[in-house]
């Protein structure tokens, strides 16, 4: 406690010589002011080093034994080791000190920099991230000479991560989040080769990807990974589910086709009634209550035979609601490509629509036959009707 207050004290006295001092500067490593300026440095006790007309601050002297980086050079400054260290981040430009613990928390003392804040986040997060995946409990071989990390995937094959000497270190968003979140996912024993194929799938299989891509891919590489181990626990294997899919749309189009037998055994039925219906008015079409009986007939044969066709009508709905149901449960868990569940789905969609645009057809057409037919047995009637009207006429002459 007693170092931290004194670290803190250290901050607070670095801070009043940067609101005291007229100018200080940023050049090549170092902080410099003025010659003229030596007094302020004498009064706070800050070492210093002249080099010819100007000063050069010794800010990382003063706060020895504690490490001290220079903003402008963060990203050269910062090693991955000294993320598991408390160290002090410096712009005296700016007049902003930011104090990083051995847990990666911040605390900003002096002007409020958001931006160097976020720098730091990132930056941490990159390290970590390094650190990580160069881990031999993960990496299999750490070519320093390189710049490369060797990763070996049973299911994928060998594959290299690549890294800059000196980071190229995101400034738009705070990656640490996301990043925390990966290593955290892929931490498990257990899940690290699922891990290890997601990184290989993001790299198009070409073999090689450098770590600012896994940063930027981090949350498609953790899903990729998630589903995989998600996979085997349910014991979905990749090959048998997508065959239970065919298996899935086979029983479907069996239903569909069970249907389409009795439509079309009901449809074979419709010629020889209408037939049957001719027949018995050709036969009895001198007798007006018989035509009316063989009209009532087709016109109940109609009726039966319609309402025949709108319960299998019915029938092919439920077998939609069912597999509209199935289909979402399949896409939602099963974990195939989307397009291979879709490509299946289409055809029994199609299949369905097919056959309910064959059912309207049929009831039409019945219900136009049965029309055609009724209208020619009044025809029949009302002639019958006309020529014992003139029957009766001559009689009575």
């Amino acid at each position: 406690m007693s170092d931290s207050k004194g670290l803190d004290a250290k901050i607070t006295t670095l801070l009043k010589f940067f609101d005291e001092v007229n100018s200080i500067t940023f050049t090549g490593e170092s902080y410099f002011i003025p010659k003229n300026e030596e007094t302020i440095l004498g009064k706070y006790g800050i070492p210093f080093e002249p080099l010819g007309e100007s000063l050069q601050i010794q800010i990382k002297k003063f706060f020895s034994p504690t490490l001290v980086k220079y903003a402008p050079i963060l990203n050269s400054e910062i090693k991955p080791d000294d993320i598991n260290n408390e160290f002090l981040v410096v712009d005296a430009v700016k007049k902003t000190i930011i104090k990083v613990t051995r847990n990666s928390e911040l605390s900003i003392f002096g002007n409020k920099d958001t931006n160097l804040l976020l720098y730091i986040r990132n930056i941490l997060a990159y390290y970590r991230l390094y650190n990580f995946l160069k881990d031999k409990e993960f990496g299999d071989y750490h070519n320093d000479a390189d710049n490369q990390i060797v990763i070996y995937s049973s299911a994928k094959g060998i594959y290299r991560i690549t890294y800059e000497t000196i980071p190229t270190i995101e400034q738009i968003e705070d990656i640490s989040a996301k990043v925390d979140e990966m290593i955290k996912y892929a931490n498990p024993l257990e899940i690290r080769p699922f891990f290890k194929s997601a990184i290989f799938t993001i790299t198009n299989s070409i073999g090689i990807i450098p770590i600012n891509k896994i940063l930027e891919k981090s949350l498609e590489i953790t899903l990729e990974a998630r589903r995989d181990y998600d996979l085997v626990l349910k014991k979905f294997d990749f090959e048998t589910f997508k065959n239970s899919l065919y298996k899935e749309k086979e029983r479907y189009f069996t239903n569909i086709r069970e249907i389409i037998s009795k439509i079309f055994g009901q449809a074979v039925g419709i010629p020889v009634s209408i037939s049957a219906a001719v027949f018995a008015t050709y036969k009895v079409s001198d007798d007006t209550l018989m035509l009316l009986l063989v009209m009532l007939s087709f016109m109940i044969y109609v009726f039966f035979y319609v309402k025949i066709q709108l319960i299998y009508k019915k029938d092919i709905k439920e077998i939609e609601n069912d597999f509209n149901n199935d289909f979402s449960i399949i896409i939602s868990l099963s974990g195939l490509p989307p397009e291979i569940v879709q490509k299946e789905k289409q055809k029994i969609e199609n299949k369905i629509s097919s056959t309910i645009k064959m059912l309207h057809y049929l009831i039409s057409t019945v219900i136009f036959l049965g029309i055609l037919v009724g209208l020619y047995i009044l025809y029949e009637i009302a002639i019958s009707e006309t020529f014992c009207f003139i029957r009766t006429i001559m009689d009575s002459f």
